[in-house]
């Protein structure tokens, strides 16, 4: 047998067998790894350690960001190390430290590095109850000082203090890979350590630094600015500085000066001089009064005098982010007082607004002209940048009044602009979380080579790459490229959305709506014909409805703040309210969402916080009475709906079953298990449906996720009443769900049963066994299906089992092997086309599956089969199809999603015999390997595929509209023109929407019907095999 080891140990392996050795790892390019493994060893003893600890190297590798790499980098600390043998054992005896080492290797070549000049620090990321702490302010100064008391001479001391920082730099990178410190944690760690080693810098230098007098002055301060003053600093920043002291007023003053700037050219030297031991720090000195113009520093009073008489409006804006990091405390006490009460003594006036403005727009300018705004991190549209302006710009407003939102630090500041109604509670959660995005990005690229990296890479390969570092991992269908660009995408837009508004409201001042906007929200006013042609049906109920949105009651004026910022809003709001399906319906829906939060002014200022946001309310309000009666029972969901991060990308299986399964087990009785799934269900169908309004998923991912939504839930409720089982003796055996129909190709709509049946394999001698796995399943649907306050969880129809409502619910596997060999008639194997496994013993599902497979696939078709299926479709349509005119069938009417589904799945009856790619369970992706396999013209492929999706989203919003399965589109004609709108047909006049769909329903199904006719009941297949080509 096979042993990984071998890779090592057994000589002449071929290309093939090293292959078959690595695949299992999951590695892109195992040839690769191979060459690495071969390059660590080039000596027996080495050879025989790594060979020990192989496979656990391997697996920790593979859960590196760059596997490649990883392996490069433990070659490089390994033989840094002199002792290969060792560090190998060292490492593989001990699976923790190696998961960190590989963790770092793979994502930072800067912190290998560390790891190539000190291998002794490789005992650092041993220590997993250290790094799991972050190491305060005073433990590094305590620590910079003891180090430089070992030393005389000032260079020694100070590449000591250099050595520290690139220890450090090792454990807090680490803590930061390994997620064991969080973003503000490892911010605030490589501040302090900045600071501990400034001051301690200071102190040498101070001691190092002649004075011509007695006693030697130490009334010198430094100021720190930007991320060092904000305790944000990253790890490839500048430290920005200004250097301040006091001279006493005599004679004595020339000469305390002379020594103060002769210790600030020994300071800015010490931290940025570039030896054997590398440098400190780069230090800025640009935001010193006067600039690169001044002198490397000044006085105190020069310093107050400055401020106070020239400085710019953006230098006070930088001010809200300076502190002093080192001198005498009374020093410290009094600069920083200045600060504090220079920054925020008043807001800023209208020129201050506008100078500041000036700046940012100059920078953009500047920048843009480069190009790649859409990929800096930290100065293009929606970053770093924009989201610490956009702040600054709020607390110089507000700080006057708020000493809440004083804060230096961008998150502190986030909190206290939004405690005091200066942002939305979305706003402030929108930019925080785009915060912390963007600047791990930032530290991802940086520490990759512990360059000040700020752009994503241009190419494939080096967007892939950040990806992997930033955390991503492929998936199938998404590589972790495009996981991360999505992300990325999503948050700087938000980001500059918000922005731009937050610019437009300080160019704007005090302008307010136009008077006959205003006048809406006056009781004195006729009912303006505004409304009318914005596309309100009933203008004077919406009139009414948005006064009491304002809460003004009879006669009343708007004269609260609340009310003029709703007035304020007014505009988009109702420029969103017009562009929307339903302006009526919308306003009423938001009207009773915004009652349910108890504050419906609050609630219209957050969701107005962004117009993309405000758009994503209006949508769904216009689009879904059923969503929109859910925000209104469940006031809780608007903040995670607001919150763009919830709705940047679908959900994975895993995640839904865990947090479901989390969610369940934190309640103590049944009543509250089951309702805490039902509120998952809802949660995620309005997590889902704002994805779909808001055009942020396509219907394919839409119905995908509708149905990984339905497998959580299915899975969570299957381990509950096996678990019940278990607490009343055990189940006799083991137990599978297979999904059918559209569950099984993941094709559910909003409104969609689930088609399930169930399989068993019950112990040795128990007869009985049945009746316990009858009870499990009873439990199942009950879990699923009842009616509680919280409404149900999914419908399940268990008709697709063996012998259908007259079954069993639960069949054993040697039942089902039975009733496949001799009761399975051909509708049922054409069933069975989509049969697929959903939840339980995962061994039996597949046993059964296999014997699934060779039931449906083993055979052909015969003529009577033909006839057969040919009879069902007939009566399908003579009995099923609503013909009342009243609805227009998407499903069943003639050349209906029915239609295309069956067309599929009898060419795959008849051709997945021979050609197993076609064995899909999903329409569409069975449609595209029949046309890839020329079993159906590409052609007519493409007009189906084209049907399909139309009518399957057209089905989609239908369904999503109430919490019920409707039988079709409604065909009146007022009706018919709103449902027109919802699916994006021209929205001011109805009867064109309702035209242009009808025009585009009957070329899709037309088309649609032809190809079906032809295929399902004019072509014989017993002749023709080969495919089901138009003649």
């Amino acid at each position: 047998m096979a042993d990984v080891r071998d890779l090592l140990l057994a000589p002449d392996l071929s290309e093939d067998q090293v292959l078959a050795l690595l695949t299992p790892y999951g590695f892109s390019s195992p040839r690769s790894i191979d060459a690495c493994l071969q390059r660590m060893c080039p000596e027996p003893v080495a050879r025989l350690a790594l060979a020990e600890h192989l496979d656990a190297f391997l697996r920790a590798a593979a859960r590196s960001a760059d596997p490649e790499q990883c392996l490069l980098q433990i070659d490089r600390i390994a033989e840094a190390a002199g002792q290969r043998a060792a560090v190998y054992h060292s490492l593989g005896s001990d699976p923790g430290w190696l998961e960190t080492v590989c963790t770092v290797a793979g994502c930072s070549r800067a912190l290998s590095d560390v790891l190539v000049i000190n291998p002794e620090y490789l005992d650092i990321l041993a220590d997993a109850e250290s790094l799991a702490r972050a190491r305060s302010l005073d433990e590094m100064r305590l620590e910079a000082s003891r180090l430089t008391e070992l030393f005389r001479s000032k260079d020694a001391a100070l590449n000591a203090l250099r050595r520290m920082r690139r220890r450090e730099y090792l454990r807090i990178g680490a803590r930061e890979l390994t997620g064991l410190g969080t973003f503000e944690e490892v911010v605030g760690e490589i501040s302090d350590l900045a600071c501990a080693l400034t001051a301690e810098t200071l102190a040498v230098c101070h001691e190092s630094v002649p004075f011509d007098g007695d006693e030697k002055p130490d009334r010198f301060a430094v100021i720190a600015w930007g991320k060092l003053g904000a305790r944000e600093l990253n790890y490839s920043s500048d430290i920005d500085l200004a250097l301040v002291w006091e001279t006493p007023d005599s004679d004595e003053e020339a000469r305390h000066t002379a020594f103060y700037t002769r210790l600030a050219q020994s300071l800015v030297d010490a931290l940025s001089r570039l030896t054997e031991e590398g440098r400190m720090y780069r230090v800025d000195l640009r935001l010193r009064p006067y600039g690169s113009a001044g002198p490397i520093g000044c006085s105190l009073q020069q310093f107050l005098n400055y401020y106070e008489s020239w400085s710019e409006p953006w230098e006070r804006q930088a001010l809200i982010k300076a502190r002093t990091i080192a001198g005498p405390p009374d020093l410290r006490e009094r600069v920083d007082r200045f600060i504090a009460d220079f920054t925020f003594s008043r807001p800023l006036d209208a020129v201050s607004v506008s100078s500041i403005l000036a700046v940012k727009e100059r920078s953009e300018d500047f920048r843009g002209r480069s190009g790649a705004m859409d990929r800096q991190v930290k100065h293009g549209w929606g970053g770093i940048r924009d989201i610490e302006f956009t702040v600054q710009l709020l607390q110089l407003m507000a700080g006057a009044r708020h000493p809440e939102v004083r804060a230096p630090a961008t998150l502190d500041a986030l909190d206290g602009l939004e405690r005091c109604g200066v942002i939305s509670p979305q706003e402030r959660s929108a930019l925080a979380a785009a915060y912390v995005f963007l600047r791990q990005v930032e530290h991802r690229m940086q520490l990759a080579e512990e360059l000040p990296l700020q752009t994503v890479p241009e190419d494939a390969e080096g967007q892939q790459t950040l990806a992997l570092r930033a955390g991503y991992r492929d998936e199938p269908g998404r590589s972790a490229r495009e996981q991360f660009l999505e992300e990325y995408s999503h948050w700087t837009q938000t980001v500059r959305e918000i922005h731009r508004r937050v610019f437009r409201e300080f160019a704007a001042g005090e302008s307010g709506p136009p008077p006959e906007l205003a006048s809406l929200l006056e009781d004195d006013q006729e009912d303006p014909d505004i409304l009318q042609r914005m596309g309100f049906r009933e203008p004077a109920r919406a009139k009414a409805a948005l006064r009491r949105i304002a809460g003004l009651g009879a006669g009343e004026r708007v004269s609260t703040e609340p009310q003029r910022r709703f007035l304020q809003m007014l505009p988009e709001l109702l420029d969103s309210l017009s562009s929307s399906p339903d302006p009526d319906a919308a306003l009423g829906n938001l009207e009773k969402m915004a009652e349910a939060t108890g504050s419906p002014l609050g609630f219209f200022r957050s969701i107005g916080g962004t117009r993309s946001t405000m758009d994503v309310f209006v949508r769904l309000a216009a689009a879904s009475e059923f969503l929109s009666q859910t925000l209104q029972r469940h006031p809780e969901y608007i903040d995670m709906l607001a919150s763009p991060g919830m709705l940047a990308a679908p959900r994975s299986l895993p995640d839904l079953e865990a947090d479901l399964l989390q969610r369940v087990r934190s309640e103590t009785t049944e009543e509250g298990r089951l309702n805490a799934l039902r509120r998952f269900r809802l949660r995620e169908f309005l997590r889902i449906g704002v994805r779909d309004v808001a055009g942020l998923a396509r219907v394919t991912s839409t119905t995908r996720e509708i149905s990984l939504l339905a497998e959580a839930c299915i899975r969570v409720a299957l381990r509950m009443a096996v678990e019940e089982r278990e607490a009343a003796g055990g189940l006799p055996g083991r137990i599978a769900v297979l999904g059918m129909g559209k569950l099984g190709g993941r094709e559910l709509h909003y409104s969609s049963d689930v088609d399930l049946v169930f399989v068993y394999q019950e112990d040795a001698a128990r007869p009985d066994a049945f009746r316990e796995f009858e009870k499990c399943v009873r439990r199942v649907l009950d879990i699923l299906g009842r009616l509680t306050e919280e409404g149900r969880g999914f419908q399940v129809d268990l008709r697709l089992r063996p012998e259908g409502n007259a079954g069993l619910l639960a069949r054993s596997l040697e039942g089902y092997r039975r009733y496949l060999q001799e009761s399975l008639q051909v509708w049922e194997r054409q069933a069975l086309v989509r049969a697929r496994y959903v939840a339980g013993d995962q061994p039996l599902a597949r046993t059964l599956l296999r014997d699934v497979s060779d039931a449906v696939w083993g055979r052909g078709l015969t003529e009577a089969d033909l006839e057969e299926l040919r009879h069902i479709k007939r009566r399908i349509e003579n009995e099923k199809t609503n013909r009342s005119g009243e609805v227009i069938d998407l499903k069943l009417g003639p050349g209906g999603i029915l239609d295309i589904e069956f067309t599929v799945q009898l060419l795959q009856l008849v051709r997945g015999g021979d050609v197993s790619r076609v064995r899909r369970p999903n329409t569409l992706q069975a449609l595209g390997e029949l046309a890839r396999s020329g079993v159906l013209p590409a052609g007519e492929a493409r007009v189906l595929r084209e049907a399909y999706l139309f009518l399957r989203r057209a089905e989609n919003r239908l369904q999503l509209y109430q919490d019920r399965a409707a039988e079709g589109v409604p065909a009146s004609p007022e009706e018919l023109g709103t449902f027109a709108r919802r699916l994006g047909y021209p929205q001011k006049r109805p009867g064109r929407a309702a035209e242009a769909f009808l025009a585009d329903l009957r070329r899709h199904c037309g088309r649609a019907r032809e190809i079906h006719e032809r295929i399902y009941f004019h072509t014989d297949f017993t002749r023709e095999p080969g495919g089901a080509s138009g003649g």
